[in-house]
């Protein structure tokens, strides 16, 4: 049973589920509501940032589905479908002590340079320095590297094209080109890393997986202010445009 307006984001994602299960025409805009009830920031028809709308959207919609199933969180269809571990391990450039974190995403971002996804996934778990005051030595700079510690069933990659550029003050967009393969292969998992004490990841990766390119959501446009979003979405077959109400 529901808890009425409280969850209307999980009926409203629910009810739009079983009409495309059903091959029926389908529109979002129950959820546009839902979600603006919630979160007022997307109230009205503002440009908004589709990367912060999925975010919200996940993070609400994952709230609901605790209120109404009672479930804990991970056996949530949200967490089983988005969530996954990295890990960063930081060692001190003094004295080599080393401690790592874990760290729950629902999304990877990855910063921008000509290239494919998977060489933008491989940068950001490359080795960099950091400024960080070592508990053991005091010491005041730490090398810093990510690894994943599990997968997600869904990956979601956000391609960080809005860069700050300090003599604009401003925002900038790189139009860095990025080949996003259909198939990948996520390849080796990375080297087992040092453990500590408090560094004990929650699942461990057991296998990179393969993943199979679904979706894109394209921003068309120069500023983080403007412009205009569109989705191709592969189906059975072939890929459709998905742009506002029309889709091709």
């Amino acid at each position: 049973q529901g808890m009425g307006e409280e969850c209307e984001l999980f009926h409203a994602s629910l009810d739009l589920l079983n009409k495309i299960r059903d091959k029926e025409t389908a529109s979002p805009e129950r959820i546009k509501r839902a979600l603006a009830a919630v979160a007022p920031q997307f109230v009205g028809s503002h440009q908004q940032d589709a990367h912060e709308y999925f975010l919200e959207l996940i993070g609400h919609l994952h709230t609901q589905f605790i209120e109404v199933l009672g479930d804990t969180e991970a056996e949530l269809p949200t967490a089983r479908a988005f969530d996954f571990h990295l890990g960063r391990d930081m060692m001190c450039a003094k004295c080599r002590h080393t401690r790592g974190v874990e760290e729950l995403f629902r999304d990877l971002s990855v910063d921008v340079v000509t290239g494919d996804v998977p060489q933008l996934v491989q940068r950001m778990e490359e080795p960099e320095e950091i400024s960080i005051r070592c508990e053991q030595c005091e010491g005041e700079t730490a090398i810093s590297r990510r690894s994943f510690l599990s997968y997600p069933s869904i990956l979601c990659v956000h391609l960080k094209r809005f860069v700050y550029s300090p003599a604009r003050r401003d925002y900038e967009k790189t139009h860095a080109e990025v080949q996003v393969p259909l198939k990948w292969d996520f390849g080796e998992p990375s080297p087992k890393r040092p453990r500590t004490d408090n560094h004990s990841p929650t699942k461990e990766a057991d296998g990179p997986p393969t993943f199979h390119l679904c979706s894109v959501v394209c921003h068309i446009g120069e500023s983080m202010a403007s412009g205009h979003y569109v989705a191709y979405v592969k189906e059975p077959g072939l890929w459709r445009k998905y742009d506002d109400t029309q889709v091709s």
